[in-house]
């Protein structure tokens, strides 16, 4: 594994990264079930993760399940594809909340 992006938090869950041969990788987790495709572009992999030439599909959750972190993703790929213990994930985790941000949100309109 070279890369790993999360792209999409919850609902689903999701990550597309690259391998070190180049080839690109695809993980989705949504209503319970978790695919992951490979594939020599991004789109081919989202395809194989759809059909028989998926590297994992499986049913981990109920239909109201979409939400997985990368931990809960490596256990479930152990032994099908190797993660580097250094490997950093792009976007694992929101952003911390930005007070002065939420502020302007929250305050009345006119209030500036």
């Amino acid at each position: 594994m070279l890369t790993l992006k999360k792209t999409c938090l919850a609902c689903p869950s999701q990550w597309e990264g690259a391998l070190e041969d180049g080839r690109a990788v695809y993980a989705r987790f949504r209503h319970g079930n978790l695919s992951v495709g490979i594939g020599e572009s991004v789109n081919e992999a989202v395809n194989n993760a759809r059909s028989d030439q998926a590297l994992y599909e499986g049913d981990l959750g109920d239909r109201f399940d979409g939400s997985m972190d990368f931990e809960e993703l490596k256990e479930h790929l152990r032994g099908r594809l190797e993660f580097p213990d250094d490997l950093v994930v792009e976007n694992e985790n929101p952003p911390p909340p930005d007070p002065e941000a939420l502020e302007r949100l929250l305050r009345p309109r006119g209030a500036d």
